[in-house]
């Protein structure tokens, strides 16, 4: 009875650390959102704690409600909205997470007067976050199914987020949106394949080279009493062998595409950074998702070049070739 009832509750617990689609009773727009966040902005002027703390709960409950990626240019505002009910309504260990989640999305924004005191609580806090909020991602040993996948409102390709913090995860799979709120890196089973696994190298057995180093001195024995008995000279031991090296054909071309297929990569994460500026600069939701989509297009083929750039101009560097002799690698 005992075991069934412990083996039950971990059950039970290990569900609940599983994120699960959220079940939404309708979707929850990106205007409903912002109603949401401007409630709690003027609760926050006014020092209404009770109505900051009702809307801060409303808008974490229903963002992985929302129809469409959340929005980039304002994801670092809504996490603060967050962050700033759940500490004026007593939730300050929630809060200060919210708060480390809305630094890492916007790192440069600071309280004004007109939000509150210099000597406020909130902003003497949210100061104090700035370093621990500067943490790198973490990446988790898998990759994503299909569809395409969103953390904090920006376009990704693997599972990576900052531990210590909640983070909106959105797959769009053939336009239907799915999200999660996950813990730090965990996330959901649904949206991940089989784990990468890495193969494990091979290192070579000391008793086989021992084995063959014996065999060589015995050979060498057996020779030399051969030729005593025979009175004649004992052969030589095998000259060392000598490699030259002959310049790869492909040597040069691989350098050369791969130097400007770097370039090339610069010249489009440059240009990702013109469209981010329109983005950030855009009067409209409309403009703002155009210019999002640019950036998003033109940092991921920026990758996507560059990768290819590195590996040519260092497949280019390290290849050579000469007789019985070929240096290479898997790239």
């Amino acid at each position: 009875m005992g075991r069934s009832f412990v083996l039950t509750i971990a059950t039970t617990l290990a569900l609940y650390a599983i994120p699960t689609a959220q079940a939404c009773d309708g979707v929850y727009d990106t205007g409903a959102l912002i109603d949401d966040l401007t409630v709690v902005e003027d609760a926050l002027r006014a020092g209404d704690a009770a109505t900051a703390g009702g809307a801060s709960d409303k808008m974490e409950a229903n963002l992985a409600c929302l129809g469409e990626p959340i929005p980039y240019a304002i994801v670092g505002r809504i996490y603060r909205g967050i962050g700033t009910g759940k500490w004026m309504s007593g939730n300050e260990d929630r809060g200060r997470q919210w708060f480390l989640t809305a630094l890492e999305t916007d790192p440069t924004f600071e309280y004004g007067t007109e939000d509150m005191s210099m000597d406020s609580p909130i902003r003497l806090m949210y100061l104090d976050l700035r370093v621990e909020a500067d943490a790198n991602p973490e990446s988790m040993d898998a990759a994503f199914q299909e569809g395409r996948v969103f953390v904090d409102g920006g376009l990704t390709g693997s599972p990576t987020a900052t531990l210590g913090r909640p983070h909106l995860v959105q797959r769009d799979l053939a336009g239907t949106i799915s999200g999660w709120v996950i813990e730090g890196n965990a996330f959901p089973a649904d949206l991940l394949g089989e784990a990468v696994v890495e193969a494990a190298p091979v290192e070579a057995d000391p008793r086989v080279a021992r084995r063959i180093q014996k065999e060589a001195e015995r050979a060498a024995r057996d020779a030399a009493r051969l030729a005593e008995r025979q009175g004649t000279s004992p052969p030589p031991p095998p000259a060392a062998s000598s490699v030259t090296m002959v310049r790869a054909p492909e040597k040069t071309p691989l350098i050369v595409g791969g130097a400007v297929a770097l370039a090339a990569a610069g010249g489009l994460y440059y240009a990702s950074s013109i469209t981010r500026t329109q983005f950030d600069e855009a009067k409209t939701e409309v403009d703002a998702r155009k210019a999002r989509q640019s950036t998003n297009n033109l940092v991921i083929a920026s990758a996507i070049v560059g990768a290819t750039g590195a590996s040519a101009l260092t497949w280019g560097i390290i290849v050579d070739q000469g007789p019985g002799f070929r240096l290479g690698g898997r790239f």
